[in-house]
Formats: C-alpha cells, structure tokens, sequence
C-alpha cells in the first residue's frame, strides 16, 4: 500500500513474485523477463488498484493463468484490460531523477477509486485530495484535482453559430 517498486532487475518477478495485493503503488523503471509474476500463488488471484506501471523494460504483469491478477483503475503502459484502466504517460515531477509525484496535469490525478483506498499517501499527505474527490493513482496524491483537459470540457468562447463542419 502506497510503495514505489523501483529500478529493480531479476530474471523473474523484478518487482514482485507470488501472491500480492498492491494499492496506490508506483511501479517504475523495473528490468527483466517479467515485473510481476503470479505463478506460484496459492491464495488466489493477486489484486491490483490505484497504481502506475511504467518504463518497465519487461512484460509488465504475468498473465495467462487462472490466477491473472485482477487489475483495476491503474495506468498501465501499453494498457491491461480492466475496469477504470489507463494507458498514458503519467507524467511525473522528474523521473529520471526519481520524483515520481505526479505533476499538476498528469493523467492519473483523481483516475483511481476510493473503494479499498488508504487514506494517506507515501509522504502521509491526505488522500483523496481535495477532499469528496476521486483519489490519484500511484503513490503519491497531488494536491490539486485532475487538470487534465477532457473530451466536451473546452469551450471556444465564440458561441453555438460556429459551424466547424466546413472548416
């Protein structure tokens, strides 16, 4: 709950191996055949919510078994299917320096669900924030609501007799 799992390296599971539930975690920068890897688990399917996985250079979630992790309301690069699943560029403050906070109009922001959520992010910060949101994904809470635009939520300002169908 609320981790960052990152730059790690193995031949299996870099990230994690076995059984795991994981809740608002960032998973980033991992190398190796598989970042997490199911096989193994005997307690059932692992649950993942509310987290980020990118710039893994491996297969990024072990599946194919009957123990496929559930995957919801998480960015997953090059995408999971999955209930409130993303796959875009969560734009962090500085990854390549290791601030993986998310910045004010990162994709991620207020996308995760409160069901099951802490009630605090890494740094102990509040979450959801502002509060009666939708919580981030990933690790860290932003402290801002979702900034980024969303289809039907830009206006021109030059009112309804536009017609942009012979522009």
């Amino acid at each position: 709950i609320s981790c960052v799992i990152a730059n790690n390296s193995s031949e299996s599971g870099s990230g994690l191996l076995g059984q795991f539930d994981i809740m608002n975690c960032t998973v980033i920068s991992n190398t190796g055949s598989m970042v997490l890897n199911a096989s193994g688990a005997d307690s059932g399917p692992s649950v993942i919510k509310n987290s980020i996985f990118y710039n893994n250079s491996a297969t990024i979630i072990q599946n194919g078994t009957s123990l496929d992790p559930q995957v919801t309301y998480s960015l997953v690069q090059g995408g999971y299917e999955g209930t409130g699943n993303i796959d875009l560029n969560p734009l962090f403050v500085d990854a390549a320096n290791g601030d993986y906070r998310l910045s004010h109009y990162s994709p991620a922001i207020g996308s995760g669900t409160s069901l099951g959520a802490p009630t605090t992010d890494l740094d102990g910060n509040i979450r959801p924030n502002p509060e009666g949101s939708a919580p981030d994904m990933g690790a860290y809470e932003n402290p801002l609501s979702s900034q980024f635009p969303k289809a039907g939520a830009i206006a021109d300002g030059l009112g309804p007799d536009i017609d942009w169908s012979n522009a």
